[in-house]
This record gives structure tokens, sequence and C-alpha cells, in this order.
């Protein structure tokens, strides 16, 4: 479905941009349905609505979309989200490069020597008690105190949205080199039209 939407998406296209609370700035848009059913349905993405009207939005760039359309003022229910594929591998790709060049993880490697090394969601309410699985992003096997690079676990079971919110990086580094990547990703329309099923 979320390469459906690419081809829906359009410069200029009227959108409602719903911000949401979070460090990265999300933002629902309300768009309608590229598989030719009548109604409109819920996305999520990281574009500010100014770059989304002027070069439309790359499949990569979208994070989700929700299976049953939200009525406004409701909360967005975690239940009937669903990720976007693509989304989630340039998340992991993103944390993967980056996150070994982090200074805090740095430092936890070196205190933790040997093992692995967590990266947790900052959404999760229990940071330094037992984490749910849902709350663990991925994590690098540990070293003589050193993240090591190609080490990177990615968590299938990872949730981008859950009862306690949308998916927060900890490192201001990682969140910035997540809004570069997903820029990058965000492609003009003419292009998105011509890309492949």
């Amino acid at each position: 479905m979320f390469k459906q939407f690419l081809k829906s998406f359009s410069p200029g296209q009227k959108v409602e941009p719903v911000p949401l609370k979070s460090e990265i700035t999300f933002t629902v848009y309300r768009v309608r349905r590229p598989d030719g059913l009548d109604g409109f349905v819920d996305i999520l993405a990281l574009l500010p609505p100014e770059i989304f009207t002027k070069r439309g939005i790359g499949y990569d760039s979208i994070v989700g979309h929700w299976t049953e359309f939200v009525a406004e003022g409701d909360e967005m229910p975690a239940a009937t989200f669903r990720p976007n594929k693509a989304f989630v591998a340039l998340l992991h790709d993103v944390v993967a490069i980056n996150a070994p060049l982090v200074p805090e993880l740095q430092t936890a490697a070196r205190k933790q020597h040997k093992g692995w090394l967590y990266i947790l969601d900052a959404r999760t309410p229990t940071p330094d008690g037992e984490v749910p699985l849902r709350d663990i992003i991925g994590a690098f096997e540990v070293r003589e105190g050193a993240m090591v690079p190609d080490s990177y676990w990615a968590n299938p079971e990872h949730l981008l949205f859950s009862s306690d919110g949308l998916f927060q990086l900890g490192s201001t580094s990682l969140q910035k080199a997540l809004l570069e990547r997903v820029m990058k990703a965000s492609i003009p329309s003419a292009e998105a039209g011509s890309r492949s099923e």
C-alpha cells in the first residue's frame, strides 16, 4: 500500500498536517486513499508540510499509516498503526552507521567493556529497569570497551508506535542523522510516480 501512496502525492496537494508531541517532529497527513477507494487515510511522516507540499514524499519517508480513519480530535491509536518496512530499514541503517559515533554510547561501551549495548527507545517508561522488548531499537556487541560497528542487531520486535507513543531516539546526533536521511529520501513527486510497483 505504501508504494500506492506515492502515486497519489503531488506538489501543491492540499494536506492537513497535525503536529504530534515528540522530540522529533512527526506530522500526520490526511490524504485521499491511493487505492482508488473513496475517503481519506492518515499517514505519518517526518517531513514538514513545507517540504511535503513542494517536493512530494519519498517511499522511505513514510513512517506508517493507520488502517482506520481517525476522527478529528481523537487520539491516534497504536493498535491500528502499520509501519512502513522501508522506513524501519532506513531507521535501523541510520542507527547502525551513526550510533558508534555518539559520545554517550561510546562512554557506555567503555564502562560496560564487553557484552551487548542496547539502544533504547527514549519513550520507554523504565530506562533504568526492565525495558519492554518493544522499546529496544537494537544492540551492538561491545568488545574491549568499544562498540563493534558491524555487529548491529536490529530488533524486529521494536514498535515505532506503541501505547507509550511514537518512537524517540535519545541522541540529538541520531535524530539529526535520521532527519537528514529522510530529507534525502524525499524525492520530487514526478520521480515518485515513475517508481515501479
